[in-house]
C-alpha cells in the first residue's frame, strides 16, 4: 500500500484504497520493466522510491501492479455531539481506521481540518457488527501537525490486532480562536507571544518559528504587518506552560490557533526558546468612556477588535496627562485608579502603563502587558 499511496498522490487522485497485484485490470500488451518497487509512502513520485530493476525480466506479464485511488481527499466530520466540534468521527468512503494507534495526534489533525481549535480528547467506543462490517479498514499514522487527515501516512498491511469494531469520539476546543497577547516588549505591538489555553497564558516555542507565523500573530492582535519573528526568548523567559511548538502557519490564517502545530502542550522546548514578534503597528486607539462628559471617565483601549479596560497597576498622573492631551482635553486634573468609574464590563488588556507625561499617545508609553490577565477587573483607570 505504500507504493500505491505514492502513485495516487503523484496523480492527484487522493489516497490509496488498494494496491492491486493481480490481473483485474487486464494483461498488458507491453513488457514489464519496473521490478521490486519499495516506497516508504512519503515520496511525491515513484521516481524517488527504491527500485530494483534487476528483478524485472523485460517480458510480458499476466499479473501487473495496479491501484485503486479514492479520486479525492478524505472528508471528515464529527456527529452526534453537542456541536460540530465534538462527537463520533465519520470518514468518507466508509473508511475505518485501525484503532491500535489512535492518540491525540489524530484528534489534533481532525480538529485542525474542521477549524475546531485544539484537540482535547479522543476515545474509542465499540459499535455493532453490522456497522463495522461495511467499513474498509486502513492503518494510518499522523504526526499531529498535518493540516488534514488525508496528509497522514497510510501504512502497508494491517496488524492482526486491528479491528473495525471501534469508532473514535473526539472533543475539540471549539471554533472560537484562542486569545493571543504580546508581553514584555517596548510597546503593545512587539514582545513575547503568549496564547491563552485552559485558563492559563502559555508561551510558543521558537522551533520552526518564522515570518509567516509572525504575520498571523500581528494580524490577530491588530498590529499590521510583521517586521520580524524573534527567537531565543528575545523578550524574556515566560513562566507559564509552553502551549505550542512546531507552529507552521501559511501566513493567511486569521488566528494563531488556526495554524498547523504539534498537539497542544506537547513540546521539547524550554523557556529560553520562547518566540516573539515585532510588528509595524505600534499605535492603538483609546477613548474615555462612561463619564459625565467626554473628558472624564474610564480609559479604554481598542485591541484585538474589541474595547478593553486598562489595568490600574502603576497608573499615575503622567499616564493621565498623555490621555488627556491625546483626546484634546487639556491638562490632567486627576488619575483615577479605583472603582468610582464603575465596574468594567470588558476585559483588561493594557497592564502597567508607564508614561513620562510627554508622549503624544498612550501607544508610545512603555507598557508591560505581562501584568494584565485579560480578565474582568473591579478597579479600572480613568
Amino acid at each position: 500500500l505504500y507504493d500505491a499511496t505514492v502513485v495516487c498522490r503523484s496523480q492527484g487522485c487522493g489516497f490509496a484504497l488498494a494496491a492491486v497485484t493481480d490481473s483485474r485490470f487486464g494483461a498488458p500488451p507491453n513488457s514489464t520493466w519496473f521490478g521490486n518497487v519499495q516506497c516508504t509512502g512519503t515520496e511525491t513520485s515513484l521516481f524517488y522510491c527504491y527500485i530494483n530493476t534487476s528483478s524485472s525480466n523485460n517480458t510480458i506479464s499476466s499479473a501487473v501492479a495496479g491501484v485503486v485511488c479514492s479520486a479525492e481527499n478524505l472528508a471528515v466530520r464529527l456527529v452526534n455531539g453537542t456541536n460540530n466540534c465534538n462527537g463520533k468521527l465519520e470518514i468518507s468512503y466508509d473508511i475505518g481506521v485501525c484503532n491500535n494507534n489512535w492518540n491525540i495526534n489524530y484528534a489534533s489533525v481532525i480538529c485542525r481540518e474542521l477549524k475546531c481549535g485544539f484537540a482535547i480528547s479522543i476515545q474509542g467506543n465499540y459499535i455493532t457488527g453490522e456497522e463495522s462490517s461495511n467499513k474498509v479498514l486502513i492503518d494510518m499514522q499522523c504526526s499531529g501537525y498535518e493540516s488534514s487527515l488525508s496528509q497522514c501516512i497510510i501504512t502497508s498491511g494491517l496488524p492482526s490486532s486491528c479491528n473495525n469494531s471501534q469508532v473514535a469520539n473526539i472533543t475539540c476546543s471549539g471554533k472560537s480562536s484562542l486569545p493571543v497577547r504580546l508581553v514584555n516588549g517596548p510597546n503593545v505591538c512587539s514582545g513575547r507571544v503568549e496564547i491563552y489555553y485552559n485558563s492559563k497564558w502559555g508561551t510558543v516555542c521558537d522551533d520552526s518559528w518564522d515570518i509567516n507565523d509572525a504575520t498571523v500573530v500581528c494580524r490577530q492582535v491588530g498590529c499590521g504587518q510583521a517586521l520580524s519573528a524573534s527567537c531565543c526568548a528575545q523578550f524574556g523567559w515566560g513562566s507559564g506552560p509552553i502551549t505550542l511548538d512546531d507552529v507552521n502557519c501559511i501566513g493567511n490564517e486569521s488566528h494563531l490557533s488556526d495554524c498547523s502545530a504539534s498537539p497542544v502542550l506537547q513540546h521539547n522546548c524550554n523557556h529560553y526558546e520562547d518566540a516573539g514578534v515585532i510588528c509595524e503597528g505600534g499605535y492603538f486607539n483609546i477613548r474615555i468612556a462612561k463619564g459625565v462628559h467626554r473628558c472624564s471617565g474610564r480609559v479604554e483601549a481598542y485591541y484585538n477588535n474589541t474595547w478593553s479596560s486598562v489595568s490600574f497597576d502603576g497608573w499615575d498622573i503622567n499616564d493621565a496627562k498623555v490621555v488627556c492631551q491625546s483626546q484634546g482635553c487639556g491638562l490632567a486634573i486627576a488619575a483615577v485608579s479605583d472603582s468610582r468609574l464603575g465596574v468594567a464590563t470588558n476585559s483588561t488588556w493594557l497592564g502597567n502603563v508607564q508614561c513620562t507625561g510627554t508622549e503624544t499617545s498612550l501607544s508610545y508609553c512603555y507598557i508591560n502587558n505581562s501584568t494584565s490577565n485579560n480578565t474582568i477587573s473591579s478597579a479600572v483607570v480613568g
